[in-house]
């Protein structure tokens, strides 16, 4: 049996609210490991306009999401999310894909992202491409398993 294909596109007005579903159910089981402070709620409050969205649909299913902002030299995302029901059928990769090209339409040379090393996502970042470029305390989290969080920022140069 052949898999639906995953469709990845601009959000439009009404994919807000499911992606934000999309989002709370992804991240649910990272918050027992982290957590963002208050301070970093408010700072996404602020960027929140100069944020833009990319979703992932199977047979109009909305499945996965990223945001994203176009910076100086580099597309940063964040809050790259799939569907706990969806995981391992590459939706994060596709949504990748698509914000690679992007950059490369918008002449942009690298991706960027932070994560948080305790979530185990690194290695998903390095199997994609990513390399580890900094890593320090991440001070925008706290944690009740984990005295101390690390940041890691990651790069994807584009060739």
């Amino acid at each position: 049996m052949n898999e639906a294909r995953i469709v990845v596109r601009e959000a439009l007005e009404n994919d807000l609210s499911p992606a934000e579903e999309v989002s709370e159910l992804a991240f649910r089981e990272l918050r027992s490991c982290y957590r963002p402070t208050p301070e970093t709620i408010d700072f996404k409050k602020q960027i929140y306009h100069s944020l833009k969205r990319l979703v992932a649909i199977i047979d109009s299913r909305l499945i996965g999401t990223v945001e994203y902002r176009i910076e100086t030299d580099s597309l940063h995302f964040l809050g790259l999310a799939v569907h706990p029901d969806c995981r391992l059928r590459g939706v994060a990769r596709e949504l990748i894909n698509e914000l690679e090209t992007m950059a490369r339409r918008h002449k942009i040379k690298r991706l960027t992202l932070d994560t948080v090393k305790e979530t185990g996502n690194v290695g998903f970042f390095k199997r994609v491409g990513f390399l580890s470029v900094k890593e320090d305390e991440a001070t925008q989290f706290v944690s009740d398993r984990f005295d101390r969080l690390t940041n890691v920022a990651m790069e994807k140069v584009l060739v």
